[in-house]
């Protein structure tokens, strides 16, 4: 990576790149964390590392669009089988970093579906966001989910991301 917001700082560093769109993504990407950040100090990795993924490549293009299918992160996710919504909303700290790019793929799936895939999501985003920094994050995200049927939730992740495979 050309960059990293560091929360001890609260300042987002970058190194200048001869890659321009990279330097951009990069931007894009840890200024999502410096945003967040102005929030809630502890937020779940997958919302905080998913957005930044979702957010990262709006630019790409030369005009602000994001929800961008990852064709990088979909060629990920087809080596292995897509994981639980469940191990994605509790995989924490080195068990997430340590999966490396596939723990980034995961949660970007998870926001994207959220965004894009299941009628309620936004919602359930929205509701997240706006608690976050009141509670513990496990316990925001659990309230966030509380109404919903979470073997349909399941099942419809399952369809989307096999109707992103196929497309």
């Amino acid at each position: 990576s050309v960059g990293l917001y560091s929360p001890l700082l609260k300042q987002l560093l970058i190194q200048n790149s001869p890659e321009r769109a990279e330097m951009f993504r990069t931007i894009r990407h840890e200024g999502f964390h410096q945003y967040l950040d102005r929030f809630a100090s502890r937020t779940p990795l997958w919302f905080n590392e998913g957005h930044a993924a979702y957010f990262e490549t709006a630019g790409d293009n030369g005009s602000w669009k994001a929800g961008i299918i990852r064709d990088d992160f979909l060629d990920i996710l087809k080596e292995r089988a897509v994981p639980t919504i469940e191990s994605i909303l509790t995989r924490r700290g080195e068990s997430f970093y340590k999966r490396g790019i596939r723990s980034y793929a995961e949660s970007w799936a998870l926001v994207h579906f959220l965004y894009h895939g299941y009628s309620g999501g936004k919602q359930i985003l929205r509701t997240i966001f706006e608690k976050l920094g009141t509670g513990p994050a496990k316990e925001i995200v659990r309230d966030a989910l509380e109404n919903v049927d979470r073997q349909d939730l399941e099942a419809k992740f399952r369809a989307y991301m096999t109707k992103l495979f196929d497309r």
